[in-house]
């Protein structure tokens, strides 16, 4: 008897709720940024580099703030290489139109080098982007 009128109590059958615990920062992807990091609407992309304003919070963390670090310096790298690689390409291609005389071997090696640099910056820029997701999934 005491069964059936807890089982028919209002309360018997309620569900109590459970706050969700909501990652404070939050991913995404976006073309020419790469990864993205939003937090409270702030959204900065991680090519290149981090807004200050979500440095400063990842920062404030102590389990972030060396990824962060790690981040910036592994950032910069990438950046210089890639862009420094990209730069050594097209000026390549401004010395072979130049006409300059027996330069055939030097441009194409100035060429392959600018595209190796890109290619390795473009792998280190990624490598860069995880030390960022990583740097907020410690945070979070």
């Amino acid at each position: 008897m005491v069964l059936l009128l807890l089982s028919l109590s209002p309360l018997a059958n309620a569900q109590t709720s459970v706050p969700e615990v909501s990652p404070i920062f939050h991913f995404g992807i976006r073309w020419g940024d790469g990864l993205t990091l939003e937090y409270h609407g702030l959204v900065s992309g991680t090519a290149f580099g981090l807004d200050q304003r979500l440095v400063d919070r990842l920062s404030a963390n102590p389990a972030s703030l060396e990824l962060v670090k790690r981040y910036q310096t592994v950032d910069a790298w990438g950046n210089g290489l890639l862009w420094g690689g990209m730069g050594l390409a097209v000026a390549s291609v401004f010395m072979a139109n130049a006409g300059v005389s027996n330069a055939g071997p030097v441009v194409v090696t100035i060429a392959l080098t600018g595209l190796v640099g890109a290619l390795v910056g473009n792998l280190v820029q990624t490598a860069a982007q995880q030390l960022a997701a990583r740097a907020a999934n410690a945070y979070n």
